[in-house]
């Protein structure tokens, strides 16, 4: 059992790509200007008012590694920045509260290490190089597009992640998220995982959200 939410996620770059998780449809796209970044972001918008569910968005999130330089690090944060820009324009902050809790959950960022880990390589240490992890996200989403494949996984990690748990009202999130939330007890190294990587996520050959 997923989180009850829609879910945007963001694979922020010149060129980001995004997906639209609903529990009925999905979306996805990538965006190079202000005015896709706000269709992405109106788009989920949208599939959280029409079905009453709370809307987080999903952003990959880095740290300074390997090669990359000061002036890289900035570029990167510089392309969030313009996807902040967005996600306020279209002011998510005035969703409809759904009971007495508020619609928007806001953005949580994840590093690309901990959703590769989740689905694709396992738990430890990744080595694993950026242009094997693409191809690595490609099969696992199905998609030959490098860009929307990351923000695929992203969205597929963030269904069971108890991480995007904490932000959701408590009736929308997993039986796990709940249970870890309540207990909120100290892991030992036998605990058992408080999510798995899916087995049979469904796929959609559709473009976009009608």
């Amino acid at each position: 059992m997923t989180h009850r939410a829609v879910i945007l996620a963001v694979d922020p770059g010149a060129r980001a790509g995004w997906r639209v998780r609903s529990p009925e449809r999905v979306g996805y796209g990538v965006a190079e200007t202000h005015a896709q970044r706000c269709e992405a972001v109106l788009m989920a918008k949208t599939e959280a008012l029409r079905l009453g569910l709370p809307l987080v968005i999903i952003a990959e999130a880095w740290t300074r590694f390997g090669k990359w330089g000061a002036a890289q690090m900035a570029g990167t944060a510089a392309q969030w920045g313009r996807w902040q820009v967005a996600i306020d324009e279209t002011h998510l902050e005035t969703m409809p509260k759904i009971g007495r809790a508020k619609a928007y959950c806001g953005v949580v960022r994840v590093q690309s290490d901990v959703w590769y880990r989740a689905l694709i390589a396992g738990p430890g240490r990744c080595t694993t190089k950026r242009p094997q992890r693409l191809l690595n996200a490609q099969a696992r989403a199905g998609i030959a597009d490098p860009d929307i494949a990351v923000a695929t996984c992203i969205a597929e990690w963030a269904t069971l992640s108890p991480l995007v748990g904490k932000r959701l009202p408590v009736a929308f999130r997993t039986v796990a998220a709940r249970g870890q939330t309540r207990r909120a007890r100290p892991p030992t190294r036998r605990s058992t995982p408080a999510y798995a990587p899916l087995v049979d996520a469904r796929r959609s050959k559709q473009g976009g959200i009608p």
